[in-house]
């Protein structure tokens, strides 16, 4: 069994011509019927970016994993669909 799929694209590169009407990428992946979570990671520019996608209500994984970010000095972004309360 597994709890999390993980899939990297890699570096997206693009035509530089291109470069200035894209403003980024997302890898989206579609939550599995036996595992809570996937991840779509991929990188533009000088950004990773990662796509966490999850069938459950708790966002402690995400949160553990961004704060581990955090202290390792890597600036984080987050963003949500979710409207937590």
């Amino acid at each position: 069994k597994s709890c999390l799929t993980l899939s990297n694209i890699g570096q997206i590169k693009v035509p530089e011509i291109m470069e200035k009407y894209i403003e980024r990428f997302d890898f989206i992946l579609g939550a599995q019927a036996d595992a809570p979570y996937n991840c779509g990671m991929l990188s533009f520019g000088e950004t990773i970016y990662l796509n966490f996608i999850r069938k459950i209500r708790d966002a402690e994984l995400e949160m553990h994993f961004y704060k581990v970010l955090e202290e390792l000095g890597i600036p984080v972004m987050i963003e949500s669909n979710r409207n937590e309360r």
